[in-house]
């Protein structure tokens, strides 16, 4: 037990770089999201009604908006290395030569990760209301960090679905064309299968905490939930399959 916790300590200390990027990228483009709203005005015709409201709720909702779609790639390359790296690098063997199984050390590299991952966007969401409230004015800053706090459940999937790629390729590129394509998928289910079996089968909440509506979050949250403990099962079955087939290998 000592040495599953030394090993997940030790991989959130290596995270905090990623957990640094993270929230850079992401500010980037909610910052970027905030400047086009104030250029708007300018760039439409004179006379021409503007489409969204000119207030620091929009330019919020545009970055929620930009967390789904980028957070979601980002997550992706934070889990495309969390096996093919290794296998890349030649550090696999070393790492399971320690008194920890194959499981554990997954389990501790995407723990990691996914704390990198909400770092970022904790830290994102806070950059990108400060600038919002510095050009549109005053908005509630807890709607934005629980709008997204609740955006990061979804966009966690695409995390899981590249550590569970990475157990089965052998190159990071690899696991992140897979894991997008997996993560895209999820998204697409979403349009039409049953809502708890797709994390992204709820994102039209994290708009609805925007705009005051916090009741009735229990049942979306476990459904969310429940989708994500499923790709986590189905990362396991993956990593079991591959541990599998090396051995047939020889």
């Amino acid at each position: 037990m000592r040495g599953i916790w030394a090993l997940l300590g030790e991989e959130l200390r290596l995270s905090a770089q990623r957990a640094v990027w993270t929230a850079a990228a992401l500010s980037f483009f909610g910052m970027a999201g905030v400047a086009a709203l104030k250029m708007l005005p300018e760039l439409l015709p004179e006379g021409a009604v503007l489409p969204v409201e000119m207030t620091a709720s929009e330019a919020v909702r545009g970055y929620v908006r930009t967390l789904y779609q980028i957070g979601s790639l980002v997550s992706v390359m934070l889990g495309m290395d969390v096996v093919s790296g290794e296998v890349e690098g030649g550090t696999l063997e070393p790492l399971l030569s320690a008194p920890v199984s194959v499981g554990s050390v997954f389990l501790a590299k995407l723990a990691a990760r996914l704390a990198a991952l909400a770092a970022g966007v904790a830290a994102s969401a806070a950059v990108t209301w400060c600038y919002a409230v510095s050009v549109f004015g005053p908005t509630d800053l807890a709607r934005t960090l629980a709008a997204s706090a609740y955006a990061l459940l979804p966009i966690s999937s695409g995390a899981l679905c590249a550590a569970g790629a990475s157990a089965l390729c052998r190159s990071q590129s690899s696991s992140a064309l897979l894991g997008a394509a997996a993560t895209l998928g999820l998204f697409a289910a979403s349009r039409v299968g049953p809502r708890w079996l797709t994390p992204f089968g709820r994102a039209e909440l994290a708009y609805e905490i925007l705009d005051g509506g916090l009741g009735g979050l229990a049942r979306p949250i476990v459904e969310t939930s429940l989708a994500l403990l499923i790709l986590l099962a189905a990362d396991l079955a993956a990593l079991l399959a591959a541990e599998r087939m090396e051995r047939w290998w020889g």
